[in-house]
């Protein structure tokens, strides 16, 4: 986990027919999927077991620390704690339905899931 990584989008990563009191807070790019869901710009960096995540769009920075809880063939799970607040994230391709694959960086923290693909 050593780049920058931005256009996150903001969930709950929850299917909202099943909980309809969990609902999309924000995204990185205007969808026809979350309409009334807020752009948010956040930029992850990490490199030596530091992490910090700017939020450029309120001026706000988020700082911690990660470290790696397991390694895959297919990528690698961390633990993370950010502003104090410990969650979880793992580096991993994400396939696509026409073959084609992205690393991303999905990370579950506080209630929020957060979602980063490479700036």
């Amino acid at each position: 986990m050593e780049d920058a990584c931005s256009r996150a989008v903001m969930n709950n990563d929850i299917n909202i027919s099943q909980n309809e009191d969990e609902f999309v807070v924000a995204v990185g790019e205007t969808d026809d999927i979350h309409p009334n869901a807020k752009i948010v710009d956040l930029v992850l960096i990490a490199k030596d077991g530091l992490i910090t995540v700017n939020d450029t769009t309120n001026n706000k920075t988020y700082s911690g620390s990660y470290k790696v809880q397991q390694k895959t063939p297919r990528g690698t799970d961390y633990e993370i704690k950010i502003d104090g607040i410990t969650g979880y994230a793992t580096v991993a391709p994400t396939e696509y339905y026409d073959g084609s694959e992205e690393p991303t960086l999905p990370i579950s923290i506080g209630g929020y899931s957060l979602y980063f693909i490479p700036a």
